[in-house]
């Protein structure tokens, strides 16, 4: 009976076991009703365990969106971070290109999506009705048992066959639900357009040249008349001729003229003829600077020296200044020297040298008319010596063909110039004493002079 079930199992100190016991018992027996009382408790337990379990499915789910919401902040943070060189760029594009592409769409804010309102419990269905009074839905375990057990109630006669007993099967009681599962991250965005290309140069200067002009400003092209054509280079032989000089003395060695001596490249110095070397010297620069003279460019050798080295090369004078104009720079523009250029390299010093020096006698050319004289030049030339000076000191030479009528010639230190009528005086054949051989008058006095 159920008085002797019961009795079995107060001594049990599984307070569950007996209450799942005495609740098979009541359900097959259906004769003895359930205290209110731990009908109430068993319902206060049992929705303390619900409010449990909510709770801690409330904070999974919060913890959850908490992580997903961290880790959306930094994929945030991250695309920002990869989308800032490409806004520099597309800021620098902008200000030169009339149309920059769009910007990449933003990510809208994250935010967590309401939490949907709990459900409650749901109950599991009643059990079918029984003859008997309903009994009490079912009820999970207890989490601590009651003080005192029932008390039993009054004996009663035994039922004619005991059933077995075997606890009534609990039905299941609903599965927490889980939370919902977290929504797919977005999709990561498209990757950014490569930048466009730049244009073809000339495209890209019409292009500022509009953006200038549409703001305002005068860009067009003033209007510069072009430079003067460059005058022919000159490299004939002046009309006053030019000087061959000795490259160490200065003094002159040869008149070179116009029409008679443009392929002359070799001249009579020193007892040989040899060839003339050829010098260039700094433009609009004085003589006395230290850096006029430019025997050679670069180097002091075959290759360097303007005129070669060690063998000199033959030159014109034409092609002297032709020369002098081919290695000219615009730092350093040159042009033909007017002096000798003594001690300044390539070893000059022992050859005539081209200068720009007129012949002091050129002024007066022969007449092509005048007849033949019947004294002529002879073939060495004659010497124009300072009269002032017992050591011979030549002043100029004068050629034959073309000094049969010089008059004059540079001055000495008496005097001095250019064009200093040269002096005529004679001497007694045989006689090797200046004193007895020169006779500069026929008398006595200063108007008997030959001169």
């Amino acid at each position: 009976s159920a008085l002797s079930f019961g009795g079995r199992f107060r001594e049990l100190d599984l307070m569950a076991v007996q209450r799942v016991f005495l609740l098979g018992l009541m359900a097959v027996a259906g004769a003895l009703p359930l205290p209110e009382a731990s009908c109430a408790d068993l319902a206060r337990e049992n929705a303390a365990l619900r409010a449990q379990l909510d709770a801690a499915l409330e904070a999974t789910k919060a913890t959850a969106w908490n992580r997903l919401g961290a880790q959306r902040a930094q994929f945030g943070t991250q695309q920002e971070a990869l989308q800032t060189p490409a806004k520099r760029i597309q800021r620098a594009l902008e200000t030169v290109l009339p149309e920059a592409p769009p910007p990449p769409p933003r990510l809208p804010p994250l935010t967590p999506p309401s939490t949907p309102p709990s459900e409650p419990p749901s109950s599991p269905p009643p059990p079918p009705p029984p003859a008997h009074p309903p009994a009490s839905p079912p009820l999970s375990p207890p989490a601590s048992p009651p003080a005192e057990p029932p008390s039993p109630p009054p004996p009663s006669p035994p039922p004619p066959s005991p059933l077995p007993m075997t606890p009534p099967t609990t039905p299941p009681s609903e599965p927490p639900k889980s939370p919902p599962p977290p929504s797919p991250p977005p999709p990561s965005p498209p990757p950014l357009p490569p930048p466009p290309s730049l244009p073809p140069p000339y495209e890209f200067f019409d292009q500022c040249f509009d953006f200038l002009t549409s703001k305002g400003c005068d860009v067009r092209c003033r209007e510069v008349p072009p430079p003067p054509p460059l005058a022919p280079l000159d490299v004939s032989i002046p009309e006053e001729g030019a000087k061959v000089v000795d490259g160490f003395t200065g003094e002159l060695v040869k008149c070179l003229r116009r029409g008679d001596n443009e392929d002359t490249t070799k001249v009579e110095f020193k007892g040989e003829e040899v060839l003339i070397a050829a010098q260039c010297c700094l433009k609009d620069t004085p003589k006395e600077d230290p850096n006029y003279c430019k025997r050679y460019v670069g180097s002091n050798d075959q290759d360097g020296c303007i005129g070669g080295k060690e063998p000199l090369i033959p030159f014109t004078y034409s092609e002297n200044v032709a020369e002098c104009a081919r290695r000219s720079t615009e730092s350093a523009p040159l042009e033909l020297c007017r002096s000798a250029c003594a001690k300044m390299g390539c070893n000059y010093n022992t050859k005539p040298v081209f200068t720009s020096l007129p012949c002091t006698n050129a002024l007066a050319p022969p007449p092509p008319a005048y007849p033949p004289t019947d004294f002529p030049i002879p073939q060495s030339g004659v010497a124009v010596l300072d009269g002032n000076r017992a050591d011979a000191t030549q002043l100029a030479c004068l050629r034959p063909g073309s000094d049969e009528y010089t008059t004059t010639s540079p001055g000495n230190e008496l005097n001095p110039g250019d064009n200093i009528v040269i002096a005529a005086q004679c001497c007694r054949p045989g006689k090797s004493d200046p004193d007895e051989a020169c006779v500069r008058k026929i008398g006595t006095d200063e108007a008997t002079c030959i001169a």
